[in-house]
């Protein structure tokens, strides 16, 4: 393999990745969601609340892109927004039930794309490759 294609073969790697997590959605009827609202709901069934801010690290995207994201989440009725009492400026987005009852569906979600990821690997495979991505992504950071 020619070591110039690296970023081609990543750029790859994400789209094979978002349309099996896009196919996936929709068979659990999720037709609306998109990968990015998928690593939103992880992120806050990790943490209890989060700012839009902390969300917008978490998931490596831009603050007005997270806005509109967490927007649809509110009108589909899986996220909530509270006014921050301390700052009235900033607010805090949690999981409605609605939004808690998805996580078994991400879950499993998740672990077939990890099955998938590793097949055939070891663990040194997975560790070096890891480092490797990890490096990549600090590099162009």
């Amino acid at each position: 393999m020619n070591q110039k294609q690296v970023i081609t073969l990543i750029s790859r790697i994400r789209r094979r990745t978002n349309e099996l997590v896009i196919i996936k959605l929709k068979e659990n009827g999720l037709k609306n969601f998109s990968p990015s609202h998928g690593d939103i709901i992880f992120s806050l069934l990790e943490n209890e609340k989060l700012t839009m801010k902390e969300i917008s690290n978490k998931i490596d995207r831009k603050k007005n892109t997270v806005t509109v994201l967490i927007e649809k989440l509110v009108n589909l009725g899986y996220v909530e927004k509270r006014v921050c009492l301390i700052d009235k400026r900033a607010c805090f987005i949690s999981l409605t039930e609605k939004g808690i009852q998805l996580k078994n569906i991400f879950v499993d979600i998740s672990d077939e794309l990890l099955k998938k990821t590793y097949s055939g690997l070891s663990i040194k495979d997975k560790e070096n490759g890891l480092k490797f991505l990890k490096t990549i992504y600090e590099n162009i950071s």
